[in-house]
């Protein structure tokens, strides 16, 4: 398998398969009425079975929490979380349904974790403690705040989850500040579309990077409605994308 992008490693240990079912989608908008989601419970539930199909056996609810934009309650998600929930356990569809969110790091944030306010937080497995939370940055440049995110996460004992890592340009220039970043204590969650050019080529060649380099701790539809699946479902087909689901690991060296 031919990847021209890795013109000065030598590729070896790439052996993508087939997904099964099982997959955890940890980035998806899957709630009725909020933000960018979907408007109405069928449509929510329609999506939920397109992602069930696809092989996705757990979901991360992540609607937007930014302040002066989008101000949802924990309350207020939970609540329609348990709405879908109960709509999936009706029709027997066999998938999990977490409440969660994806936290835009400013001024909001910080306040409620300075005064250890409540928090959708989840956990990386049916099995183990809540203590994630996905956030997001400008997609520009770090905020100023960062290091204060990092002690007042650290100080509640959570570990902060960068949604969407590929599209951060202040990555995208200098993948250094990765390993950096994962030295902190960051996970990483890419969007699978992003393997298929949707957010364009500079974050196609990061999350290829990111899967190669064992950075990526957890993928995401991004899912809105069932529009953006079919980038998914190629997504998980592809050479980058089997690896990321099956946590296969593209060992690269330096020379030909």
């Amino acid at each position: 398998m031919s990847l021209p992008f890795l013109t000065s490693r030598r590729k070896a240990g790439l052996r993508p398969t087939s997904p099964t079912s099982g997959l955890t989608d940890l980035h998806c908008r899957i709630l009725p009425g909020f933000n960018d989601g979907p408007e109405t419970l069928e449509q929510s539930m329609a999506l939920i079975r397109q992602l069930h199909k696809t092989g996705f056996r757990r979901l991360i609810a992540t609607p937007h929490v930014m302040r002066g934009f989008y101000a949802p309650s924990p309350d207020q998600v939970r609540v329609v979380t348990a709405q879908v929930r109960q709509a999936t356990q009706s029709e027997g569809i066999d998938i999990s349904i977490v409440a969660a969110a994806e936290y835009y790091v400013d001024d909001g944030l910080l306040t409620t974790l300075r005064s250890r306010g409540d928090l959708l937080l989840f956990s990386p497995s049916r099995s183990t403690p809540e203590s994630l939370l996905l956030v997001e940055t400008s997609l520009i440049t770090i905020p100023d705040s960062w290091m204060e995110l990092i002690e007042l996460l650290s100080n509640r004992g959570l570990v902060p989850v960068l949604a969407h890592a590929e599209r951060y340009v202040y990555l995208q220039r200098n993948r250094d500040l990765a390993f950096f970043l994962r030295r902190q204590g960051v996970k990483f969650q890419i969007d699978l579309p992003s393997l298929m050019g949707r957010n364009g080529t500079n974050p196609q060649h990061l999350a290829e990077w990111f899967i190669e380099q064992d950075l990526v701790s957890y993928i995401g539809s991004n899912a809105q409605s069932e529009n953006h699946l079919r980038d998914v479902k190629q997504a998980l087909t592809l050479p980058h994308g089997r690896l990321a689901t099956r946590g296969v690991v593209l060992k690269v060296t330096s020379g030909e």
